[in-house]
């Protein structure tokens, strides 16, 4: 395993620390900083950028040769970080400490070491990482949030008050789809300079915002939570394709909700998000879209295309055909003799 040694905090003189460790040069944009990862180690960048109140953003998008581990040691109080994986996957753990822990993608985590105890970023090889994160100078940071930390939670107050790093701290969960969307919004910026240092710089307050929402969101049970997980979400969106495929064989939501692994009611508040429509109405929907087709190209009866699609009651499905289309299933079959006699 290759180990490189950052001995700095500000990012410009850790994107200087890294370079010289993997033998090579570093670009400055104003006060955004990046690396590209020489052949000779891998591929990708990393690139950072500090604010003057204390909050910094640090992008890696890379893949390594070899299993490489960063060793951030400075005889120094090291920041705040919140660590996101959006690609791939990676571990850490404290300098003083052997535990390791494993981040997978669409997961985070919130460290603080204690003390001038340093952290430890592991990178498999061949694994294309791409790590968000996002890293406070409590110090300078309470200077301009001393009051509005005060309306944080207990812990949360506790952590940023922290400037001395009198203790250490650990958070694992996953993401929302808020903090994906803004990943994908940061990653996709093509700004010049100044409107991209100001949009980064709010995205760092945003992207605090979203994790201090995820961190209350955490400790309230699944039904009282108030954004969506990215996991979840692509649970959710495989259970919308599970309906469409097999729509005539959808029993209940329960069984929807084992099969894909989450519970009933994060499935219907999530499906509600993301669709804008119960579980329940967008099968009735998909069925009477089946059930137009096949009212248009077969000769079947009414109550045989009703059947069929899984309604018992023919006055029923003429009512929700009518209440969805404007037309009645008569209607359109007679609009469709018509059309083939023109």
């Amino acid at each position: 395993m290759q180990t490189i040694t950052c001995h700095s905090i500000p990012f410009k003189e850790v994107l200087n620390d890294l370079a010289i460790e993997l033998e090579t040069s570093y670009t400055q944009s104003c006060e955004e900083y990046t690396l590209i990862i020489p052949e000779k180690y891998g591929s990708g960048s990393i690139k950072g950028i500090n604010f003057k109140e204390g909050l910094g953003l640090l992008f890696y998008n890379c893949t390594f040769n070899e299993d490489l581990e960063i060793h951030f040691i400075v005889n120094e109080v090291h920041p705040l970080k919140f660590l996101f994986c959006e690609k791939g996957g990676f571990s850490h753990h404290f300098q003083n400490k052997e535990e390791q822990h494993k981040v997978r993608v669409l997961e985070n985590i919130i460290v603080a070491s204690n003390k001038k105890n340093g952290h430890v970023l592991r990178f498999k090889a061949g694994v294309h990482t791409i790590i968000n994160s996002l890293e406070i100078n409590r110090e300078l940071f309470i200077k301009t949030m001393a009051c509005q930390i005060q309306s944080l939670d207990s812990v949360l107050e506790k952590l940023f008050l922290d400037t001395k790093a009198s203790e250490q701290f650990y958070y694992h969960g996953d993401y929302s789809v808020q903090m994906a969307d803004l990943f994908e919004r940061i990653n996709s910026n093509q700004l010049n300079n100044f409107i991209r240092t100001i949009f980064l710089h709010g995205s760092a307050y945003k992207l605090l915002t979203i994790q201090i929402v995820e961190y209350h969101d955490s400790k309230n049970s699944e039904g009282n939570q108030s954004l969506l997980k990215r996991r979840d979400q692509i649970l959710i969106m495989e259970a919308a394709a599970l309906i469409e495929n097999d729509i005539l064989d959808f029993k209940t939501i329960k069984k929807l909700a084992d099969h894909i692994g989450l519970n009933p009611t994060k499935l219907q508040n999530g499906f509600k998000h993301i669709y804008g429509t119960t579980i329940n109405e967008f099968v009735q929907n998909r069925r009477l879209d089946l059930a137009k087709n096949l009212i248009k190209g077969t000769d079947h009866s009414f109550s045989e295309i009703a059947y069929m699609v899984g309604i018992s009651s023919k006055s029923y499905f003429s009512k929700m055909f009518k209440d969805k289309y404007g037309l009645t299933p008569s209607d359109i079959r007679k609009k469709k003799s018509k059309d083939s006699q023109r």
